[in-house]
């Protein structure tokens, strides 16, 4: 569905202070929904979803077992913590707990719709450690000065982002496969979001 871009390898230090040991994973570049190269460590680890429409196309995308690489749940679903706007789909959100309850204790990210009318602290995300946040384009996008600080503090912490637009398309052939195809790549699912297009034009 989305395209995105994670390039750097992290260090950490182990437990005893002592060695230094790296994440060896490669890299893939795919492309989001905008063109945009997003480069991630790959296979995929971690996935911060940004959004309530992020959670329908990421499981979509993914299929079974996509809840076992989520680290990070949107706070717009629920409504769940303090800044966020009431909830926006409590039917799903009370669906997809009462199915993956270890969903419901997963940190929560933040409501992009309030948050990017002030300032944005990426402390949560960066704690909670994903490889990629997939984020709504078109919410983000409504605060491109907003957007711009955003997108700088995630990119210098190491975390891609790759943006899903379903809001501003026309749901042609192209918007589905645009948005679909460098998730399936970067997930290693793309025979599942190949047969999500071909039926969606079939």
């Amino acid at each position: 569905v989305m395209v995105v871009a994670i390039a750097a390898a992290w260090a950490l230090m182990s437990d005893d202070g002592g060695s230094e040991s790296t994440d060896d994973r490669e890299t893939l570049t795919v492309q989001d929904v905008y063109g945009n190269d997003v480069t991630v460590k790959y296979p995929v680890q971690s996935v911060a979803l940004g959004g309530t429409e992020c959670v329908d196309v990421f499981a979509a995308a993914v299929g079974e077992g996509w809840n076992e690489y989520v680290c990070m749940m949107p706070a717009d679903m629920d409504g769940s913590i303090a800044g966020a706007s009431q909830s926006r789909e409590p039917q799903k959100a009370e669906l997809i707990y009462d199915m993956y309850p270890e969903l419901a204790d997963l940190p929560k990210f933040m409501d992009l719709y309030y948050a990017m009318m002030g300032s944005i602290s990426i402390d949560s995300i960066v704690e909670a450690s994903p490889d990629v946040v997939i984020l709504p384009g078109a919410t983000v996008g409504y605060y491109p000065e907003q957007k711009e600080v955003f997108e700088k503090a995630l990119e210098d912490a190491g975390i891609a982002i790759y943006y899903i637009d379903f809001y501003n398309g026309t749901f042609s052939q192209d918007d589905v496969s645009s948005n679909l195809d460098g998730l399936g790549e970067m997930m290693g699912t793309s025979d599942r979001t190949d047969e999500i297009v071909d039926w969606y034009n079939g």
